[in-house]
């Protein structure tokens, strides 16, 4: 049975009872469509699980469900929610709460400046207007997301349904050209003559960057030395015995087994579904439309996430979407609020935009919100990255209100999150977001493999038509679409969930293993960061830098390596290491451990 994420935590700050919160989290995921009708209930145990609690409370809760009709239930099948609940009317509690929520959206509204496009953002929508469209399905995108963003002005937030409804029968209809004036509601940027990527001086700073960014060695060379153990070495051509390399560094992930059957079956369907005549009207420049709604069922169930297909832009990876986006908000030398350390390639973005980076130190809780005066902010809360820190739902929440007062937009990057070994699942800025001003990024790189360049953009319905003219402007045709079908029917089927779990039980006790063997032999040298999820374990050295160094050699020479993740520092700062374990088994998780302590023993020597 796959997770579901709900608003448990924040709705036990309201209510107090766990039981009562339990409730009325499972009812609101239920009347807003998140969990839609005849979809099945995690078990009680799996769901007290999930989120700290006993079965008792969970079954209290559900048999609150099943007394008012939400859900329905038979011996030896389960839980189900009711088929009739579509056409249930949402009680009092439902209407009161959205005309609250819908009057503090309006206050907020008159007093803060609204998220605008960058320089750059606001030409390419210009000329967006001024070009003839080439392709009928880009027309039919700019069409979707033109009506999308009239209908949520015209009827607010608080009704989606009818929204999504009539945003499901344009979809279906002939791909209609947009009017010629549906992008005057944008102020064209008439300031320069000429569009400019970025400046020398932003490309120059780039380079530089990446050019001063430290070695990280990708494999060590093994050292002829007296093995230990028989499986601990291989030969070289001279017969001499060499200790087998130990790479705790990141590579490349692969299916295989049932999972990869199963993805094979689904590149031979949609390879014949290329072949029909129907294949392309299901492609656009924001991708194949079946993959988009796939998406948004998945992070409707996993990550409580409502968003409909037209709010979906797929891209070659999530690096794609990252930079587009910087492209998109950022003017020159604005400063853009980043964690420190940060992944990398939102660095390269920012700075290639010409944005000056705001680095914000984080705690072991993820990033301390402040009143930064910038216009965006990129974070990645479920998961810290690196240090796997879980950004609390208190934090979340400063973080939304900061956005509401300064008028920023949000990227959420939802990076390596999938895999879950532990804690309750905490409602993404998403899925908290009421005021459409976060951005959620996420890919299928690391759940699937490492070869699938398919990454997502989420949006709010004001980025709509300035992503898709960008997008038609640098791929005018959708990239991948024959994997891109493939992956929808792989989700389609369920067999994106089930090899999500074949996945948890395989790399579970690695992490497991490895989380153990550090902490217990290796915590005088680092202090690591405890996570709940991800493929890699943080931690920071506690000595002095030379000690690290030292270490680092007497590491490699017995065939050790691991990610140095200095790399991901803006400010200066103490050594810090990624521990990676996906492509290991338990045996070479053991032997490192015993090679690191042989290598910190030389070093002290």
């Amino acid at each position: 049975m796959q997770e579901i994420t709900i608003a448990y935590q924040r709705l036990l700050e309201q209510h107090g009872y766990k039981y009562v919160a339990l409730y009325h989290a499972l009812r609101e995921a239920i009347l807003s469509g998140t969990l839609p009708a005849g979809s099945r209930l995690p078990s009680t145990r799996r769901l007290a699980e999930m989120y700290g609690v006993s079965r008792g409370i969970v079954a209290e809760a559900y048999d609150l469900l099943l007394a008012e009709g939400y859900v329905e239930a038979a011996v030896g099948r389960g839980t189900y929610v009711s088929e009739q609940v579509d056409r249930m009317e949402p009680s009092a509690y439902e209407a009161d709460t959205n005309r609250n929520r819908n009057g503090k959206i309006e206050r907020q509204n008159e007093i803060r400046s609204t998220p605008t496009l960058s320089r750059w953002g606001q030409r390419i929508m210009q000329l967006d207007t001024t070009q003839p469209a080439e392709l009928s399905n880009r027309e039919h995108d700019a069409s979707l997301a033109d009506m999308y963003n009239n209908g949520k002005r015209a009827m607010g937030a608080g009704n989606d349904t009818t929204l999504a409804t009539s945003i499901a029968k344009s979809d279906v209809s002939d791909k209609t050209p947009p009017h010629a004036g549906h992008h005057s509601d944008k102020t064209p940027y008439t300031g320069h003559t000429q569009v400019r990527m970025t400046s020398a001086a932003a490309l120059d700073a780039v380079m530089r960057s990446n050019a001063s960014m430290p070695f990280d060695a990708t494999a060590p060379t093994p050292t002829k030395l007296k093995p230990t153990t028989s499986s601990s070495y291989t030969h070289d051509k001279e017969g001499q015995a060499v200790l087998s390399p130990i790479s705790f560094c990141p590579q490349d992930l692969v299916l295989h087994g049932n999972s990869l059957t199963d993805w094979k079956a689904a590149l031979s369907a949609a390879s014949q579904d290329m072949q029909s005549a129907h294949f392309a009207e299901d492609m656009s420049t924001i991708g194949d439309m079946r993959l988009r709604e796939a998406i948004c069922a998945d992070v409707g169930r996993t990550r409580g996430i409502r968003a409909h297909p037209a709010q979906v832009i797929l891209y070659s990876g999530s690096q794609e979407a990252l930079v587009l986006l910087c492209q998109l908000l950022i003017n020159e030398q604005e400063a853009v609020v980043v964690e420190d350390p940060c992944y990398t390639g939102i660095m390269r973005a920012v700075r290639a935009a010409g944005g000056e980076l705001l680095g914000v130190p984080i705690d072991r809780h993820g990033i301390i919100p402040a009143n930064w005066d910038s216009r965006l902010l990129f974070v990645t809360p479920a998961r810290q990255f690196p240090t796997g820190a879980v950004l609390p739902l208190a934090r979340r929440q400063q973080l939304l209100q900061w956005a509401d007062r300064q008028g920023a937009w949000i990227v959420e990057d939802d990076y390596d999150s999938e895999f879950r070994w532990g804690g309750r699942p905490l409602e993404p800025l998403k899925a908290l977001d009421h005021s459409e001003q976060v951005i959620y990024v996420g890919s299928f790189s690391k759940s699937m493999f490492t070869a699938l360049r398919i990454g997502y953009a989420i949006v709010p319905p004001a980025l709509i038509q300035p992503l898709v003219a960008a997008k038609s402007l640098y791929a005018p045709l959708p990239s991948s679409p024959l994997e891109q079908r493939a992956l929808a029917r792989f989700m389609q089927r369920g067999d994106y969930m089930r090899h999500l779990r074949r996945m948890t039980r395989l790399y579970r006790p690695r992490f497991h293993e490895l989380h153990r063997l550090l902490t217990e032999r290796l915590s005088e040298l680092f202090d690591w960061i405890d996570t709940d999820s991800g493929l890699h374990i943080y931690g920071s050295w506690r000595l002095e830098r030379p000690q690290y160094e030292q270490f680092r050699r007497e590491a490699l020479e017995l065939g050790v390596i691991w990610k140095d993740a200095s790399l991901y520092q803006l400010a200066a700062g103490a050594p810090a290491v990624c521990f990676s374990f996906a492509h290991t088994d338990e045996q070479q998780i053991r032997q490192g451990m015993e090679r690191l302590e042989q290598a910190w023993q030389r070093t002290l020597g």
